[in-house]
């Protein structure tokens, strides 16, 4: 009798013999369960497997600049992988013919037997030769050597969509590889990494740079040129605007991945003192300073200072 989920004894009667040689009532509850796949003189056949096995999935990492992450791009990419055999389309099979396993003799399954308290205990495995099936290719193809997969280079165009960072993993269905004999393809996950750039630092969907201005602008304000992801753009610096204030342009930044939006671009402010003057931009700064009560310099270097400078290099 063949014991499984459908066949569990009321063992409350007998648990009383149990205990007198020793067993509790946990070894008489599972015993069944650690038989469920087993027999007592019977055989217990397995399901047979799949005889095609799905192929792996595939990962790629690929570079790309950072204008590329912002706006999206169509790139070429190539690597390699296995792709079913044009030979003999992927069965695997020479001429299409099976024979009996060698290593089951056509059962499909592999039984043991084995000594038990209960008696000769019955059990069985899936062939991992035939993977339960009892039959095997007669003749290889020459090509793929019975996989029904060949290993090679493919190529084609992925799009990138706007908005991926660093980390960003793209999944491209059925383009990992072939499975064996006939098994779906697997799946290939593309992973972005963007180079930095020279003047854009990203926040999330924002974007960060910093504008250098005169002395003169920042007092009397101005009107100067930036550098965006759109190209050159004008922005106005207001009289009296500080080094480290911030400018933000709407919209300016790196569009939001699967979403028609954009964030913003941030502008920081960096006021440039000047290192060196004519004689006359010192004298009218000395003037505008005395009108105001203030004890500056002569807009030069003393000697001391030149001094220390000298022996510090």
């Amino acid at each position: 009798k063949v014991f499984g989920d459908s066949y569990r004894p009321d063992y409350s009667s007998v648990s009383s013999i149990f205990r007198e040689f020793g067993f509790g009532d946990f070894f008489l509850k599972n015993i069944f369960d650690f038989f469920g796949e087993t027999s007592f003189g019977t055989r217990v056949r397995t399901r047979p497997e799949t005889w095609s096995i799905m192929g792996d999935n595939i990962l790629k990492g690929i570079k790309i600049s950072f204008k590329k992450a912002a706006f999206g791009v169509k790139k070429d990419l190539e690597y390699e992988r296995y792709e079913a055999c044009e030979k003999c389309g992927g069965s695997g099979s020479e001429d299409g013919e099976l024979k009996n396993c060698p290593v089951c003799n056509g059962a499909g399954e592999i039984r043991t037997t084995r000594q038990s308290f209960f008696g000769n205990v019955i059990s069985s495995r899936t062939c991992s030769n035939c993977r339960g099936r009892g039959k095997v290719i007669a003749k290889p193809c020459s090509q793929c050597n019975g996989e029904g997969r060949v290993y090679k280079k493919t190529k084609f165009a992925m799009n990138i969509p706007a908005g991926v960072s660093t980390g960003t993993r793209l999944k491209i269905s059925g383009k990992g590889n072939a499975g064996i004999r006939g098994g779906a393809y697997g799946d290939l996950y593309v992973q972005i990494e963007v180079t930095p750039h020279k003047q854009f630092v990203r926040d999330g969907y924002n974007i960060f740079s910093k504008k250098k201005i005169t002395f003169y602008e920042a007092a009397l304000g101005s009107k100067v040129m930036v550098e965006t992801l759109d190209g050159k753009d004008e922005i106005k610096i207001v009289p009296g605007i500080q080094s480290g204030e911030r400018i933000k342009l709407k919209n300016k930044g790196i569009q939001h991945l699967g979403r028609n939006m954009r964030g913003d671009h941030i502008i920081e402010i960096v006021v440039e003192t000047p290192k060196k003057m004519t004689k006359k931009e010192i004298k009218l700064i000395q003037e505008i300073a005395k009108a105001k009560g203030l004890k500056v310099g002569n807009g030069t270097t003393n000697f001391i200072t030149k001094l220390k400078k000298a022996f510090k290099s």
